[in-house]
């Protein structure tokens, strides 16, 4: 299943996807210029575009 079909199916609003994928971008560009012990890149990748996956739990839909 793609990242695009994870946000579609759990209707992820469009800016906080899109604050995901920033994140992911910054994960990658740090473990491309790692230099310490090996990273698993795409995990971390993984990672960064899921982790605010359950925030719309949080949001008060009563405003």
């Amino acid at each position: 299943m793609k990242i695009s079909d994870i946000y579609s199916e759990y209707m992820i609003p469009k800016n906080l996807g899109e604050h995901m994928l920033r994140v992911a971008g910054v994960l990658k560009v740090t473990a491309d210029n790692w230099t310490g012990e090996k990273l698993h890149n795409e995990a971390l990748i993984i990672a960064g575009c899921l982790h605010d996956l359950a925030k719309p739990m949080t949001f008060d839909l009563a405003k």
